[in-house]
Formats: structure tokens, C-alpha cells, sequence
């Protein structure tokens, strides 16, 4: 009988909860530690889903224990923007899953 071995990548947590907070020519994130990480990424969205985060914005990894991003790239006044942010293990393998999206109004109070 031949013995099989099944190994599982680490189910890490997402970065909880995520923040977001306009701030005149800036968007700044900010977010929980998790523990035994090595990092986050942090990711601007299209829209308040999951899968539409797909634009990384920190070219290299945001070291823990730092647990804030700003965000001052292309930002366009009157518009809301969308963030999530996962975690990395020390191996480099990122979590699966945003813990939630948090979102930004960018410009004069927004419309209601």
C-alpha cells in the first residue's frame, strides 16, 4: 500500500480590518497586524468586489509591523476609490482572500 502525503499551502489571514482615509492628496490605509507574517500588499480596486482588486501598489512588499499605505499615485478628485490588503507569509505565498474592501471618497464631501 502506498502511503500518499498531501501537503496544503498555509491558509493565511487577510490584513483585518482595512481603513481607508482621504486626506487632500492622499489616500492613507491603515489595518490590524496579523500575526507571524512577514508583509502585506496592499491593492487599489475597481469597484467595492473582491475580484475586481487587481492593481498591487506597492512595488516591493510592505514590511511588517508597518500596517499603513499611502496612496498618491493618479488619484482623480470626485471619485471613490476601493482598497484591499493581504497578507505574506514568510515564505512569500500571499493570502487568498481580501478581509474586506474599504473605500474612499477622494474630493469635497461626496454626493448624497
Amino acid at each position: 500500500m502506498k502511503l500518499l502525503r498531501h501537503f496544503f499551502p498555509l491558509l493565511l489571514l487577510a490584513a483585518m480590518p482595512v481603513n481607508a482615509v482621504a486626506q487632500y492628496t492622499k489616500v492613507v490605509l491603515k489595518w490590524d497586524p496579523v500575526a507571524g507574517v512577514k508583509g502585506y500588499n496592499a491593492y487599489r480596486c475597481a469597484n467595492s468586489t473582491p475580484s475586481s482588486c487587481t492593481t498591487r501598489l506597492n512595488a516591493s512588499l510592505i514590511e511588517a509591523p508597518t500596517t499603513t499605505y499611502t496612496d498618491n499615485a493618479g488619484l482623480a478628485q470626485n471619485t471613490w476609490y476601493y482598497y484591499g490588503v493581504k497578507s505574506v507569509d514568510m515564505s512569500g505565498r500571499e493570502s487568498v482572500e481580501f478581509s474586506n474592501i474599504a473605500s474612499a471618497w477622494f474630493g469635497p464631501p461626496p454626493p448624497r
